[in-house]
């Protein structure tokens, strides 16, 4: 008795998620979008994925969803694609959301490897190429903004309401809107098994050597920060060289 009615749990889910595919599927036709849909069976979900096409009035592109093996999509997680471009969201087999996960495709592309975990609240958005390596943890209400690249190696963490961008609006002190001021953007690179703390900031230009850890608080604000050390401060700055075997 719990076999079948497990096999028909599946069966349903199975056709809730077709159904939802072919929504997604219909909304970006709608708007001369191609969808390309690669998954490894149905993904879990407590709620299927609110969508939200954005509409830019640029030439047709595609949106490619990948999901891999195992993933659970978690409950009222968004999904918003910009039109006129090329997309890409890769869940990695594994990889599990919490709930009201945001991601938004701007024309770029967002990975994320094997098993990793996208807690409560937690936000990513990319006009370029956004890569979380495996077993990556993006904490409760972090924000990860790529506008160009962004990488974080396996074995990471940002930890509760941590920000990580590679660009910002070039405020001046004059009297122009910051937010009608150009961009500056550089690339973002964490190395494997970083730990950034809670409420810290990673700026544009940042790169994290492996193994190092971020203090909770610091302000990251370019420029490079070696392996094996912990940075505390804004500017974050490294104070003390981590030993091999000192609890992290």
């Amino acid at each position: 008795m719990t076999d079948a009615l497990s096999s028909v749990a599946g069966a349903w889910r199975a056709l809730r998620f077709r159904a939802w595919a072919a929504r997604l599927r219909m909304h970006l036709r709608r708007h001369g979008e191609r969808l390309e849909l690669d998954v490894a069976g149905t993904p879990q979900f407590t709620t299927l994925p609110r969508l939200r096409v954005v509409a830019t009035g640029g030439h047709p592109g595609r949106f490619r969803l990948a999901i891999g093996a195992g993933v659970d999509l978690g409950q009222s997680m968004t999904l918003e694609v910009w039109t006129g471009g090329s997309s890409e969201l890769a869940l990695g087999e594994g990889t599990t959301l919490g709930t009201a996960v945001r991601v938004e495709l701007r024309g770029g592309r967002i990975v994320v490897g094997e098993r990793g975990q996208l807690r409560d609240g937690a936000v990513l958005k990319s006009d370029g190429e956004l890569a979380a390596g495996d077993d990556v943890l993006i904490s409760f209400g972090a924000v990860v903004h790529c506008t160009d690249d962004v990488r974080i190696g396996s074995f990471s963490t940002l930890a509760d309401r941590v920000t990580v961008t590679d660009s910002e609006h070039d405020a001046d002190g004059s009297d122009a809107p910051h937010m009608l001021r150009p961009l500056r953007v550089e690339p973002v690179a964490l190395g494997r098994n970083v730990l950034v703390s809670a409420n810290a900031v990673v700026l544009r230009g940042s790169t994290i050597g492996a193994n190092a850890v971020v203090g909770a608080g610091a302000v990251v604000a370019g420029g490079e920060l070696p392996g094996g050390w912990l940075a505390l401060g804004a500017p974050a700055k490294p104070v003390r060289e981590l030993g091999a075997d000192e609890p992290r």
